[in-house]
């Protein structure tokens, strides 16, 4: 039914960093390709980067949406970010998503500045009708970009991703953490049964992954 909440696992919780923290250089770049002053700055929550996840609002009202983490926070986020990079800019124009604007990476930070969507993040937990809607925005990408349209030079096949056949599910019954929710731990054999089947439904001649990993993710 419409409005209707519907059961889901716990959101992510990561640690995000404020605007104003970022290197004063990286400030400065953001602010020389806008070629104006950031006015203000709303962090978004969920994932789990360590870094700015934010949405920029300048001088003149120009909305864009920025993210930029360094080595210093977590030695492997910048690597996420430079292939996450690598691969938005090869999307192609009609890719249902937001257009990689700019990008930085010196001194250690990466940073990447989007369009910016007006909405809100989803309700946890999860009601039936925006469920939906995120269910067909992911069902229009896999139109859009099935087969990948990425050059082989970028793309990975997504079957041989660790994200994909890391048996990560299998991973936390056989070595369950002390404060595993009760979510997780009640659907365990379905996640477990739902993962082995993930190398298959990835078919290589089908499929690409981007930039995640599962604890870093975004």
């Amino acid at each position: 039914m419409p409005g209707q909440a519907v059961p889901t696992p716990p959101p992510a919780s990561g640690v995000r960093l404020a605007w104003g923290t970022l290197p004063a250089e990286l400030r400065a770049a953001v602010e020389a390709w806008l070629r104006e002053p950031v006015a203000s700055a709303t962090s978004q929550a969920g994932g789990f980067s360590p870094g700015v996840a934010a949405r920029l609002l300048t001088a003149s009202g120009r909305r864009v949406f920025l993210k930029a983490v360094g080595a210093e926070l977590n030695a492997d986020s910048p690597r996420f970010h430079r292939r996450e990079i690598a691969i938005a800019a090869a999307l192609p124009a009609h890719t249902p998503a937001p257009r990689l604007l700019w990008s930085y990476d010196r001194h250690g930070w990466v940073a990447l500045i989007f369009e910016d969507v007006a909405g809100t993040q989803p309700q946890q937990p999860w009601r039936a009708d925006e469920l939906a809607r995120v269910l067909g925005a992911l069902n229009d990408l896999a139109v859009a970009l099935t087969p990948s349209p990425l050059p082989p030079t970028i793309a990975v096949r997504a079957r041989d991703s660790g994200l994909i056949n890391g048996a990560w599910w299998s991973r936390v019954r056989r070595d369950a953490p002390p404060r595993l929710d009760p979510w997780s731990a009640q659907h365990l054999a379905a996640l477990i049964a739902l993962e082995a089947g993930a190398p298959a439904a990835a078919d290589a001649t089908r499929s690409s992954i981007s930039t995640c990993a599962p604890t870093t993710c975004c």
